[in-house]
């Protein structure tokens, strides 16, 4: 597990809609573990948090950052359900 892969989770899924439907499709947390290790990601959920701070904090101006709020928004909502 890693901080690097969690912040390459974000920066990929960000972009890629097909992972992001994956990921909203997985009805469970045992689904959801298949699709990221499948996708090649490994980390836990204080290396996502840790992620996010850093690529916040490399944000160019305030429009990306808040793109990547509402992920992160939208990363809780589904890692939780």
């Amino acid at each position: 597990m890693s901080i690097d892969s969690a912040e390459k989770f974000i920066m990929r899924a960000m972009k890629d809609r097909i992972l992001r439907d994956m990921i909203n499709e997985a009805e469970d947390a045992e689904t959801l573990s298949y699709v990221l290790k499948l996708n090649s990601f490994d980390f836990n959920e204080f290396e996502f948090d840790d992620a996010y701070r850093i690529i916040l904090l490399k944000c160019p101006d305030e429009e990306a950052a808040n793109a990547l709020k509402e992920f992160k928004l939208w990363w809780n909502l589904s890692a939780a359900g």
